[in-house]
């Protein structure tokens, strides 16, 4: 029971609203204040009034009054609670007034103790309303009183209800007076430790700050951290009131005049900005600055809080790592210079070797031909019969010659191809005519090997312009190539065809021989590659056929490519423009 009591008149508690919370612990005081009111007023109709029924309907009406009061409260209604309160004990007071028949002093205190109490619970506006209906109410009682009007006696007061009346209203003004004082008090205190924990924050803070003021248009230091002092070894009385530009570098001073002209901390963003500051020991220390207003309760800006973050570590990176860039800069300005003279070497001597192949090839042709010629002459046995000793000699001296002949008109070929001195003489080439030439060029290494040859022409009428010297070399390099690398009794293919839509000219060679790996593919067209070591020694070639090839290929506009099974063999396609 007595814990339900105790509930009942306990003030609800509001975490969110302080205010709020307040309000209703004055009124609680005030409730239990009444309610201990109400019960020697119960007691006082028993024993004095006469007017039982008047008594009882008054008291009546502040019971449900003051139970309506706290049920507004209990709901969070702190407002409307205290409202209906005060009221109700305005609208008590001026009924016993008029039903009293008397104007006393504790009466008129009462009416008086009413607006002091609204303006502390409620605000100042309700306040001046009760005050100003308080005081026409006593006005018309005086007046009636001076004018000799007898008042109505239907609620007659005992001597001791101005006793009463006085104690009641002392109650009521001294019980929320002592809760705001206490509440006063306690904030101050609050105030006075939050003020306490930001001054600490604030002289502890890593970063240096600064407030200063310019009233007279000279921005003078009114407070600054340890963090400055430290930094800049100074002690607080030769900072603290002196000018701020006097720690400030010439270049800074002249920033610092130019905001003062604009005026750019009265605004409300933070500015920021790049300062040097000039230590004891005269060392500059480079900051970045932001600065932001410090205004007073009316908005006006009464100064500005600063805050300096020394940054002259990351600005000497910065400009060790510029130092570095340039320093890079140059580096790489005289590689480039040292490579392109290796570019000019690499040319120059690309050239002499072109040159050179190209010269030793015409004088190694010059004594061949004669070798050739001469040993042509002796087997046809125009100087005198041969046996057959000798016969078979010089048959193996016209074959080696002939091989060395080709070899040197392949180099000679391919340096002047890359030299850019191969001419082309195009004309109209029968696609089926340069096909049956080159086909007919093989068929002794062929037959030689037991290889089998195909000719496949889907287009016996296909006319491209090439030159048919080069376009044949094209066809028999690649026929070559196909018979040499692959086994007896294997397969040769060269089939051709054209495209009228694309007016492209296609001919593939096709074998089964000993295929390339993937790996070895990017090489192949390499000057003077053998794919393998052991291939130069199995087969004979300097390993220019198939770059020149390519080279040819590509002089006449065209495009070489390759597929190829490692042991099943390998297919090149040559593509040309009938143009």
């Amino acid at each position: 029971m007595r814990h339900r009591i105790t509930q009942l008149l306990a003030p609800p508690v509001f975490p969110d609203d302080e205010e709020a919370t307040r309000v209703a612990r004055v009124l609680s005081i005030l409730f239990v204040a009444e309610l201990l009111i109400i019960v020697i007023g119960v007691l006082g109709t028993l024993v004095v009034f006469e007017n039982k029924l008047g008594a009882g309907i008054l008291l009546g009406f502040l019971l449900g009054r003051l139970l309506l009061a706290r049920a507004l409260m209990r709901r969070g209604q702190i407002r409307q609670a205290s409202i209906v309160w005060i009221m109700g004990i305005w609208l008590a007071a001026t009924l016993i007034v008029l039903l009293s028949g008397r104007f006393g002093t504790t009466f008129v205190s009462f009416h008086l103790v009413i607006p002091v109490m609204i303006g502390i619970l409620v605000g100042t506006r309700p306040a001046i309303l009760v005050a100003t209906l308080n005081g026409l109410l006593l006005l018309g009682v005086a007046s009636a009183e001076m004018t000799g009007y007898p008042l109505p006696r239907y609620f007659p007061a005992p001597p001791l209800t101005q006793w009463f009346v006085l104690v009641m209203a002392s109650v009521f003004t001294i019980i929320p007076l002592h809760v705001i004082i206490q509440e006063l008090v306690a904030a101050l205190a609050r105030a006075h430790a939050s003020e306490q924990r930001y001054a600490a924050m604030f002289d502890t803070a890593p970063v240096m700050y600064v407030i200063f003021r310019d009233p007279d248009g000279v921005p003078l230091i009114t407070a600054c951290n340890a963090a400055f002092l430290n930094t800049l070894g100074y002690r607080r009385e030769q900072v603290v009131g002196h000018a701020l530009a006097e720690f400030y570098t010439p270049a800074s001073q002249a920033m610092l005049r130019e905001e003062q002209t604009q005026q750019q901390w009265r605004t409300d963003s933070l500015v920021s900005s790049e300062r040097d500051l000039v230590a004891a020991d005269g060392r500059v220390f480079q900051n970045l600055l932001q600065v932001a207003p410090e205004r007073d309760p009316t908005g006006q800006v009464i100064g500005v809080l600063a805050m300096y973050l020394d940054i002259t570590a990351r600005k000497q990176a910065e400009a060790e790592l510029r130092a570095e860039r340039a320093l890079l800069v140059q580096r790489v300005e005289a590689r480039t210079a040292d490579l392109n003279r290796a570019n000019v070497e690499l040319v120059r001597a690309a050239r002499a070797k072109d040159e050179f192949l190209s010269t030793m090839s015409h004088e190694l042709r010059t004594p061949l031909n004669t070798i050739l010629g001469f040993s042509g002459s002796l087997i046809d046995q125009g100087h005198g019969p041969l046996n057959a000793h000798q016969q078979t000699l010089l048959g193996k001296i016209e074959a080696s010659g002939q091989h060395l002949l080709m070899l040197i008109s392949d180099i000679l070929d391919f340096t002047r191809a890359e030299s850019g001195h191969l001419k082309l003489y195009h004309e109209d080439v029968l696609l089926t005519e340069v096909c049956e030439s080159s086909f007919l060029s093989v068929k002794a290494q062929a037959r030689a090997k037991q290889i089998h040859l195909a000719l496949e022409l889907s287009d016996q009428q296909c006319v491209l312009q090439a030159d048919p010297k080069r376009l044949k070399q094209i066809l028999v390099n690649l026929l070559s190539n196909a018979v040499k690398f692959t086994p007896s009794e294997g397969r040769v293919r060269l089939a051709a065809h054209g495209d009228p839509e694309t007016r492209t000219a296609r001919f593939s060679v096709e074998d089964t021989g000993i295929g390339i790996a993937p790996a070895d593919l990017p090489r192949l067209f390499q000057p003077f590659v053998q794919l393998d070591a052991r291939l130069s020694r199995a087969y004979e070639g300097t390993g220019l056929g198939l770059a020149l090839t390519r080279r040819l290929v590509e002089l006449h506009g065209g495009s070489l490519t390759v597929e190829s099974t490692l042991g099943q063999g390998s297919r090149f396609t040559v593509s040309l423009p009938y143009a």
